[in-house]
């Protein structure tokens, strides 16, 4: 898929950048989810929730994206899609058509939302490259490796493994999830592990499980041996508390806010390590490779 144009971002390394935090219900710094990752060469989105467009502008133009990858159609996670379109020509696109990656179904879900806000069934599909993706398989998006977990939620979602050039960094990302081995085992030595802690407390959730406390969250950091945790699709009231109660554990944890960038660079792979990701057709720790965070 296309190239897009990713700032200053150097050789070898990733940059994360929140750009949605919370969870469905609004608060007061946004709602919804978006997660942009970015190589030298290559600007990904992962999750385009309610908010997240005007937080992308702030940063670079939404339209030279690489790709849109949507995890699963829960609002919070891609409804902004229609802010996206509105921001195009209404007929006669040219150029090269932004990539929307979709879950199965996809295709059909977006006609059934143009429907809903009274606009034609190509609303979407006339002005934006429309794939709905195999979760089985992995997609190459510029210079990183795309794979997919699938998640233990209340409807079909699947967490997401990007890959930077030669297999490192990697980053982890778990969309929506109850507690699901298959994370675990996707997160083997990652570099970073964006986890989402919705609950305060287990008893909150339905059963079967849907989402994950913050204690949840880090436990399947250490267990994989994650370099780094992020907690996102949380209340904004939370983060102090949060943030208080895993200064100083290990692995590291940060609690996402809007506007967080995280740098992580190229390493060699953890002594301990289990084989690296899978490749196409495919899928910090402070005493390593040197990482940056800046609001």
């Amino acid at each position: 898929m296309r190239p897009g144009s990713s700032g200053a971002v150097a050789d070898g390394s990733l940059e994360v950048i929140v750009l949605g935090a919370a969870p469905s219900a609004p608060q007061p710094d946004g709602q919804g989810s978006g997660l942009l990752v970015r190589s030298r060469g290559t600007s990904l989105l992962l999750d385009i929730g309610v908010g997240v467009v005007p937080q992308l502008g702030r940063i670079m133009d939404p339209y030279a994206l690489s790709a849109i990858l949507v995890t699963h159609f829960h609002a919070d996670h891609y409804l902004d899609l229609v802010s996206y379109r509105y921001g195009l020509p209404w007929i006669g696109v040219t150029g090269e058509r932004v990539p929307v990656l979709l879950p199965p179904g996809g295709r059909q879900q977006l006609e059934g939302l143009a429907a809903a806000i009274c606009e034609g069934a190509d609303f979407f599909s006339r002005a934006l490259d429309l794939c709905e993706y195999d979760p089985a398989a992995s997609v190459e998006v510029g210079d990183l490796a795309v794979s997919f977990v699938p998640s233990q939620h209340y409807v079909d979602a699947w967490g997401v493994v990007v890959a930077g050039p030669g297999g490192h960094p990697r980053v982890v990302v778990s969309s929506d999830t109850g507690p699901n081995p298959a994370l675990v085992e996707a997160s083997r030595d990652a570099d970073l592990l964006v986890a989402e802690a919705t609950l305060e407390h287990a008893a909150e959730d339905v059963q079967p499980r849907g989402h994950l406390t913050a204690d949840e969250a880090v436990a399947i950091g250490r267990e994989a041996g994650a370099r780094r945790v992020l907690l996102t699709h949380l209340p904004t009231a939370r983060r102090p508390a949060l943030r208080a109660a895993y200064t100083g554990i290990r692995p590291r944890v940060t609690v996402a806010r809007p506007g967080l960038r995280i740098t992580l660079t190229a390493r060699s792979p953890h002594p301990a390590a289990s084989a690296g990701r899978a490749v196409r057709p495919a899928l910090p720790d402070d005493g390593g490779a040197a990482s940056g965070e800046r609001p």
